[in-house]
């Protein structure tokens, strides 16, 4: 994430029309809509009318999951608005989830929300939670989970790690992502 900009996880239950609900109440307006694909995000954008302020809504084909970007100025407000008027998730809420799941789908939704949900600068708890997905869960699918929620960090103390699984993960899936992940950090 870059500095003019905040992203936002959305809980699983919000629709696409709760946002766009909120959008107009909040006084955005629909920019353009892009449509995914099992590779590509969908995407539909507001502005404020006088254009210094963007919403994206993003709904993301690999972890299934949707988050806001909000960019420009004022975004701390549209932000505390956002978090009014959608039920959104925090890191905290999804490391207490990460923490409170049994299932392999409660593990991935909750990997998945701590990487969208993390903060803009490291945070401890989020790389000690991913970092110990990474090495220490028996399923290739949560350790690729953490790995994908890493990627959205984009926080370099997760490096080492990378490069371990990189080297020696015994799943080609795993390996082959953090290998690719490992550029990102040069």
């Amino acid at each position: 994430m870059s500095a003019d900009q905040t992203r936002v996880a959305l809980s699983p239950d919000v629709t696409r029309d709760d946002v766009e609900t909120a959008a107009w109440v909040m006084d955005f307006f629909i920019d353009h809509r892009t449509d995914g694909d099992k590779d590509t995000p969908r995407e539909d954008v507001w502005r404020t009318i006088d254009e210094k302020t963007w919403l994206h809504e993003v709904e993301d084909p690999v972890t299934g999951l949707r988050f806001l970007v909000v960019r420009g100025e004022d975004r701390d407000k549209h932000v505390r608005r956002i978090r009014k008027e959608l039920d959104t998730v925090t890191h905290t809420e999804a490391l207490k989830a990460l923490k409170a799941a049994s299932s392999r789908d409660d593990k991935l939704e909750a990997l998945y929300q701590t990487g969208i949900a993390a903060p803009e600068e490291p945070n401890q708890r989020v790389v000690s939670a991913l970092t110990k997905a990474l090495e220490g869960e028996d399923d290739y699918h949560l350790r690729q989970a953490a790995l994908i929620a890493i990627a959205y960090t984009s926080w370099p103390d997760f490096k080492a790690a990378v490069k371990t699984a990189a080297e020696d993960d015994e799943s080609e899936a795993v390996r082959s992502t953090a290998h690719g992940m490992l550029k990102a950090f040069k």
